[in-house]
């Protein structure tokens, strides 16, 4: 028997109602959540007129077609838990649909910026704290109450839904270096971090957080850095901007659209260290006695529907919904084909299958370039293919400049050393009287990445984002003029990007970036070395604290190797199997599109079923062999 509730209310439906269910997998709903849904039925308008508002009658004071609960039960077994809508309704009947959870909030999802949820909403602290700094003259200076706040959030970094931790970047104020008349110039971290500030009060480790545009201290003749009075440190910005985590802003955009969280397989492990990473800087929402500051102002410009296909693609990370407890889960889609867990179903095949063939789908896997970015711009179109590369060699140096070269000479080669690509440049001069003179010439290309062809190659997928580290220079802010003595150079890289910044109280200066740009928190890490021991920053970088996990497309531990290969090795076959399975209702509601299913020794994926309720037919499944 056939029953339908809204929110406990029974729905009647007329004697003999069929309704046609589509179950799509998770797994391979691709630009959107397709989920379950029902196509357009027909109920009675009488007895059901209470419950929807009296759609037919135009003095109805109820604005038509609002979104409802809804479950759907055969047999008294939930087939579909969401809502449902009315597309129709006349004196004698109305039409509704029915769609699952994640289904129901596509569209919402689809269209929704991540910069409009309230992600926790506003955070406020203290815009300054006395503090007493023994032996200063004067003794009590006024620390900055978001500096203070930085240097605690990385004190105890897993109270907190976001990081601090510095990213250089140079054009953060602009192509010529400035926003304001007093902004200096380029060279910019868009978190400041100093160390060693031994003579700080309330520092973490050996280093603090400091105001974007200003110095802290200044250094003696000897190299011996003295604490400048805090009172007289410009206070144009604000000293740091805070990263939100990826498993916060998920959990957050979810909650808010309704859904429950399975906080126990909600991002596990090191991949709730993940980090956005953006273009911009804290907008000040607060008033002379409290900083505020808005997580939403920070977040890049994108979509929920954008955030979790590039989730998808760069990571084969997804979103599942439990449908029994409404609670959503994250899996990756490589533990999915994995997973030793089978559900043989082969007492249910009905009849033969039919084979759809076709061949197998061919791309080119290639690290994603931000046009918006002048370190990746472009990226992906001037990356050689393999087949486009002359020889590899270790230094500059080895880069054959004596003509004449052969065309496989001349192309593109991977200095190793630099981690990256040169092109050749042929230059032919005229002589009088004699041969030309022939010269070559090699420059900078890109980065040493590479990309990935499958299947002999076709279309260009780009993965994540292309983490660009850079060793240029110490992130400290210099006096002016300069110290005598320089500070050491970095032994490890740190995040680097080439993008005017954002700040939502001033849009017109910058533009939000619309990049994901996902990186580890690591926590403090030895940065600089100097004699007298490593000096530690906040970092971030594309490789887990454990060197587990990693944000590369390539490598041994690269997402392609460990993430991609083995779903890509399914969603790329050509070959679809359809199949009809003899169900009953308690094994359709059993049915895990997110679980691998055995027939006859052959296991495959289910990619989509479809069912007439109640069942009196057989479903029929369509299957990609895993």
């Amino acid at each position: 028997m056939l029953d339908l509730t809204s929110a406990g209310r029974r729905v009647w439906l007329s004697p003999g109602t069929t309704v046609q269910l589509e179950r799509n997998s998770p797994l391979f709903d691709e630009a959107v959540l397709r989920g379950a849904f029902t196509y357009s039925f027909t109920i009675p308008a009488g007895p059901n007129g209470p419950l929807y508002g009296f759609p037919e009658r135009p003095d109805s004071a109820t604005e038509p077609g609002a979104v409802l609960p809804a479950e759907l039960a055969d047999e008294a077994q939930a087939l579909l838990r969401g809502t449902q809508r009315l597309k129709s309704a006349s004196a004698t009947s109305y039409s509704i649909t029915l769609a699952d959870g994640l289904s129901a909030a596509a569209t919402a999802l689809s269209e929704r910026s991540l910069h409009s949820f309230e992600l926790g909403g506003l955070r406020s602290v203290p815009r300054y704290l006395p503090v007493e700094i023994p032996g200063a003259t004067p003794s009590t200076f006024q620390l900055p109450g978001l500096m203070h706040h930085a240097n605690e959030v990385m004190r105890h970094p897993e109270a907190y839904d976001y990081v601090f931790a510095p990213v250089r970047n140079d054009d953060f104020r602009g192509a010529v270096g400035k926003r304001g008349d007093n902004d200096p110039a380029p060279g910019q971290f868009v978190v400041n971090f100093f160390t060693p500030l031994q003579n700080l009060v309330d520092v973490p480790a050996t280093g603090s957080f400091a105001y974007f545009n200003n110095d802290i201290g200044l250094y003696t003749a000897d190299g011996q850095y003295e604490v400048l009075p805090f009172d007289t440190v410009g206070q144009t910005d604000l000293p740091c901007c805070p990263w939100p985590r990826l498993r916060f802003l998920l959990r957050s955009v979810l909650q808010e659209t309704g859904f429950g969280i399975d906080d126990g397989q909600f991002l596990p492990g090191e991949w709730g260290e993940l980090v956005l990473v953006s273009n911009a800087e804290v907008f000040d929402r607060g008033d002379d006695t409290h900083v505020a500051f808005h997580l939403a102002d920070v977040v890049p410009d994108l979509t929920v529907a954008q955030l979790l296909e590039k989730l998808r693609t760069s990571f084969g990370l997804v979103l599942l919904l439990d449908a029994a407890t409404q609670r959503v889960r994250t899996a990756l889609l490589a533990d999915l084909v994995a997973s030793p867990d089978v559900l043989d179903l082969t007492a249910c095949l009905v009849a033969g299958p039919e084979r759809q063939t076709g061949e197998l789908l061919g791309v080119t896997l290639a690290p994603h370039g931000d046009e918006g970015d002048g370190l990746t711009q472009g990226l992906a179109t001037k990356l050689p293919g393999p087949d486009q590369q002359g020889e590899p060699v270790e230094t500059v140096a080895e880069l054959p400049t004596t003509w004449p070269l052969t065309a496989l000479q001349l192309r593109p080669r991977l200095v190793r050393q630099q981690e990256a690509f040169y092109q050749s440049t042929v230059t032919s001069t005229p002589v009088p009287g004699g041969r030309p003179l022939t010269t070559v010439s090699w420059g900078y290309l890109c980065p040493g990445l590479r990309t990935i062809p499958l299947n002999g190659g076709g279309e260009l997928l780009e993965q994540g984002h292309c983490y660009l580290p850079t060793l240029a220079t110490a992130c400290q802010s210099l006096p002016n003029p300069p110290p005598p003595v320089l500070p050491p150079l970095p032994t490890q890289a740190l995040p680097a990007m080439s993008q005017v910044g954002f700040n939502a109280g001033n849009p017109e200066a910058g533009s939000r970036s619309a990049e994901l740009r996902l990186l580890f928190y690591c926590g403090f890490q030895p940065v600089v070395q100097v004699p007298a021991g490593d000096w530690v920053y906040p970092q971030l970088g594309a490789t887990s604290a454990s060197g587990q996990l990693t944000t590369l497309l390539d490598g041994p531990t690269g997402t392609y190797e460990t993430l991609l290969r083995a779903w890509l090795a399914v969603k790329l076959r050509g070959t679809v199997i359809k199949q009809s399975l003899a169900l009953t209702a308690a094994g359709l509601a059993q049915l895990d599109l997110a679980r691998k299913v055995r027939l006859d020794g052959v296991v495959y994926l289910v990619r989509k079923a479809s069912a007439t309720l109640p069942l009196t037919k057989p479903v029929a499944v369509e299957l990609v062999r895993v």
